[in-house]
């Protein structure tokens, strides 16, 4: 989050929902939409898509997610 903090913000960041350490992608997605609601974010997993749904609909994310692995025009297509 801090290294987001400068004056050149990326306008993508595209997370993995495991990350190392106790904390997952769900809980960063959280702290960059609250400090960085401008910035879009891109969730991506190879977890069961319909259960990562589920769970984005429990919050107030605004994530798109993507099924890994993914072709660079299933990516692309997000974007359209």
């Amino acid at each position: 989050i801090e290294s987001l903090d400068g004056d050149k913000k990326p306008d993508l960041v595209i997370i993995d929902i495991h990350l190392k350490g106790e904390l997952d992608g769900y809980w960063l997605c959280d702290k960059i939409q609250k400090h960085f609601p401008e910035i879009r974010l891109v969730m991506i997993s190879s977890d069961n898509p319909v259960l990562v749904k589920k769970r984005l609909n429990r919050t107030n994310l605004q994530v798109q997610f993507i099924k890994k692995p993914f072709t660079i025009n299933e990516m692309a297509e997000l974007f359209e």
